[in-house]
Parts: structure tokens; C-alpha cells; sequence
């Protein structure tokens, strides 16, 4: 394919998380204060972490299902299903009377997003090199987070203004959006490349190189504290939904300058970007659950939150890229199942030891992320850019 034919579908995708993430970021920017107004216990908002359980499971399943059959058929399927699902049910909580019904459709949306991502990455990493790997991904992420800062922009405005309703209704623009660049995208590359490479990446031989570094993410992705708590955490003990959306928003301001920065400074450092990871991880837990109450120990966690966010969204993919020799389909789907387990596990977790007690989760926080440090200081050869 020429490189003008990869620029433009790698602008098209970018453009299709844009409006993707302004619907269902500004939906989930409030998910937790939605239920709480709605009366849901508090362990449901604790346990939306359970979406995101259920988002990596079907990651898992769509990443079986490329590593297997590598197909340009299943890779687009699953890739049009997901976003179809995860932006439709983004209008619909606008209908919903009580906090069950709510709770269902943001279950569905994870499903949607975790259908869709590893067939979506797939297919950036073959169109990706015409800007570089890290750079690509972190101009994918910086569109990406224009979206996510938008969204609940938008959201805290309907709030304040028009109520909740107003603006769900008023996200079905951009998903209808997305949904057009979508099979624009598909018509311009219906064809992908992967299912012609021959399998470097399975589940059952993962090249070592890679199978740490999935194990390090693993790690990371366990310690990550669910927003949904923290929506929850901040609606419940003094302020409003409309102030954890805005919040939300600050958090993917600063994953969206992140991303980009850090996936230009992955071409030059490679794996030794992540040292200050862990520490991030449980300054923003605490300083988001602490209980100070404080503006700007809120605002200074969700910035760390979004730096978070951007590792995971713009050098998590570009390590995963590079060290699948050329295998996209086989090692994005064994990450995505990998990743799956953990990052669900560790939402299972945040959601009980909130709701024993904050300080539990933030003791939870602390444990996770001193073992993430411990894996990342055994990989030495991850400290040095030449390693990958």
C-alpha cells in the first residue's frame, strides 16, 4: 500500500477515537455520580470496575480470535461490532429511570471497547510507521484525548444547564460520526496485512522479550485505580457530578499532552520510560481517595491519573508493537488477554477495599505498585533504549 493510502487511513482511525472518546468518555466522566444520583448502592460504583473486567474479558475474545484466525474479515468484524456497541448505549442512558438499567448499558460499553481494541491496534500498527511507532501512537492518543476532553466538557455543561439526559442525547453526534470514518477507513484498507505474516506470537510461545514486558504491564494495569470509584468517591463527600467530570476532563488533558510527549521520547528511550511509573500510580490513588478534600489535591491526581492513561495508550502499544517482530495480531491478542486478567483483578479489588474503607484501597494501591517496582527493577535490560 502506497504511504500517502497509510497516512490517511492512520488520520481517519485517529480521527475515529476523537468522536469515539468525546461519547463515551463524556458518558463514563460521570458514571459514578450518575448512579449516585440515581440511588444505586455504593458498591455498585465500586463495582463498574467490574465493566472494566468485563471490557478486558472481551478483549481477551477478540484477541483469540485475531491471534488465531488473523483475518481481514474477523480483525474488521470485530472492530465495527465494537464500536457500534460501545458508542450506541451512550445515547440510551438518557431513557433510563433507575440505577440497574444504567448499570447494564455501562457494562455494555465496555464490551464494545474491549471487542474493538486489539483488532483497531492491529491494524494502526501497520499503518503506523509512516509517522514512526511511538510518535504514531502518541499522535493517536493526543487525537484520542481531544475527544476525551471534550466529552465531559460537554457533559458538565448539560449537567449544570439541562440535566443528564440532555447531553447522553446529544453524544449520538459524534458516535454517529465515528461510525462513518469508520467504514470510510474500511473502504480505503479492507485488506490487512497480518493475516498473511506467519505466527511469531502465540499463547503458548511468547518470544521472552515480550513476555516480560506483557507481565510488567500486567502489574501496572492491576495497580490502576478505576475512575468509577473516584467519581463515586467525589460526588458522595462533598461536591457534585459536574465537578468529577470536569476533573475527568483535566485527566485527559494531561493523557493527551503525555501520550505525546512520551511517544516521542520512546523512539529515543524505549523501555526505561516506565521508572517513574509506579510512583505516579499511587500518588494520584492517593491524593484522588486520600480524603482531604482538597480542590487541588483533586486536580493534581487526575493529572497524574491522565499521565497513567497516556503510558497506557501511547507506549504500552508502541512496546507491544515492536517487540511482536511483525506479529501485530498475535501480540496484541496475547496481551489483550493477559491484560484482561489483571486489570480485572485489580478493579475486583479496588471495589471491595473501597468499600470496606478508602484507606484500604489506598494500602491495596501501595502494595501493587511496589511490586510493579520490584518486576521493573529485575528487568534491567528494560533500562536501556538499546534493549528493544
Amino acid at each position: 500500500m502506497k504511504k500517502s493510502r497509510k497516512l490517511i487511513v492512520f488520520l481517519l482511525l485517529s480521527l475515529v477515537s476523537l468522536f469515539a472518546d468525546m461519547t463515551y468518555e463524556g458518558a463514563r466522566s460521570v458514571g459514578g455520580a450518575y448512579l449516585e444520583v440515581l440511588s444505586a448502592p455504593v458498591i455498585f460504583s465500586g463495582l463498574l470496575g467490574i465493566g472494566e473486567l468485563i471490557s478486558y474479558a472481551s478483549r481477551a475474545l477478540t484477541g483469540g480470535i485475531i491471534s488465531k484466525y488473523r483475518g481481514s474479515r474477523s480483525i474488521w468484524f470485530t472492530v465495527f461490532i465494537g464500536y457500534i456497541l460501545n458508542l450506541a448505549v451512550v445515547p440510551a442512558l438518557a431513557f433510563t429511570g433507575n440505577w440497574e438499567l444504567a448499570f447494564t448499558l455501562m457494562l455494555l460499553e465496555r464490551v464494545g471497547k474491549g471487542l474493538r481494541n486489539p483488532s483497531r491496534d492491529v491494524i494502526l500498527s501497520e499503518v503506523v510507521d509512516v509517522v514512526g511507532r511511538g510518535r504514531g501512537f502518541g499522535l493517536h492518543e493526543f487525537f484520542d484525548q481531544l475527544g476525551a476532553i471534550s466529552g465531559p466538557l460537554i457533559i458538565a455543561y448539560y449537567i449544570s444547564h439541562q440535566g443528564y439526559a440532555s447531553g447522553f442525547k446529544f453524544l449520538a453526534i459524534p458516535a454517529t460520526i465515528s461510525i462513518l470514518l469508520i467504514a470510510t477507513s474500511f473502504a480505503l484498507y479492507p485488506k490487512v496485512s497480518s493475516e498473511s505474516v506467519p505466527k511469531k506470537v502465540t499463547l503458548k510461545s511468547i518470544p521472552s522479550g515480550l513476555k516480560d514486558v506483557i507481565i510488567l504491564f500486567s502489574l501496572f494495569s492491576a495497580s490502576l485505580m478505576p475512575w468509577g470509584i473516584v467519581s463515586y468517591h467525589i460526588a458522595k463527600f462533598g461536591l457534585g457530578g459536574e465537578v468529577a467530570s470536569l476533573l475527568y476532563a483535566v485527566a485527559m488533558v494531561t493523557d493527551a499532552i503525555g501520550a505525546l510527549l512520551l511517544g516521542f521520547l520512546y523512539d529515543k528511550v524505549k523501555l526505561g520510560l516506565y521508572v517513574i511509573l509506579p510512583p505516579i500510580s499511587f500518588a494520584s490513588t492517593y491524593l484522588l481517595i486520600g480524603g482531604s478534600g482538597w480542590t487541588y489535591a483533586y486536580l493534581l491526581g487526575a493529572a497524574l491519573w491522565g499521565i497513567i492513561m497516556g503510558y497506557f495508550e501511547s507506549v504500552f502499544r508502541a512496546t507491544i508493537s515492536e517487540l511482536s517482530g511483525g506479529d501485530y495480531a498475535g501480540g496484541f491478542g496475547t496481551y489483550a488477554i493477559a491484560q484482561a486478567i489483571s486489570f480485572g483483578i485489580g478493579s475486583v479489588i479496588y471495589a471491595v477495599s473501597y468499600t470496606l474503607h478508602p484507606s484500604v484501597a489506598i494500602i491495596y494501591s501501595l502494595i501493587a505498585n511496589i511490586a510493579s517496582a520490584i518486576y521493573l527493577l529485575k528487568l534491567k535490560y528494560a533500562l536501556s533504549p538499546s534493549s528493544a
